[in-house]
């Protein structure tokens, strides 16, 4: 294909990190944190806004990060959409005695995924994707 890398494994804090340093460092933006909103209000071209300190506020964009019940997102009547795939997964973080030499390796096989994601120099992410008829019967297994 002619690339050196196909993607990134990146850890989440990373990433949280690095936004938030490169959000603090721009001019354009104005972080209130920590701050909790109260009540939200939608113009026609822009954002009415109201902190639980009583604080008020307007703006042109306002980006809603606060997770799957979104309280930004509900009273903007903004739905969720989901699909249940039939599968569970397993996740864990396991070291290795051999170095992973920052390379994924990934199993297909007719009831799941087996992945070994790598983080650091020994330690990867071992991510084991099963349909839910198996994940169930491990359940159960205990």
């Amino acid at each position: 294909m002619g690339y050196s890398h196909l993607g990134h494994i990146v850890e989440n804090s990373v990433i949280h990190y690095a936004l938030w340093n490169k959000a603090r460092q721009s001019s354009d933006i104005t972080l209130l944190a920590p701050a909790e909103l109260q009540q939200v209000a939608w113009g026609e071209n822009e954002t009415f806004l109201t902190l639980k300190d009583g604080s008020m506020l307007t703006a042109r964009l306002v980006i809603g990060a606060d997770g799957a019940n979104s309280w930004l997102r509900n009273k903007a009547d903004i739905p969720l959409t989901f699909w249940d795939y039939q599968h569970h997964a397993l996740v864990a973080t396991i070291r290795t005695e051999e170095p992973h030499d920052a390379v994924a390796r990934q199993v297909f096989h007719g009831e799941g995924i087996l992945a070994f994601l790598p983080l650091s120099e020994s330690v990867s992410l071992l991510d084991c994707l099963v349909t839910v008829a198996r994940g169930s019967a491990a359940d159960a297994a205990g």
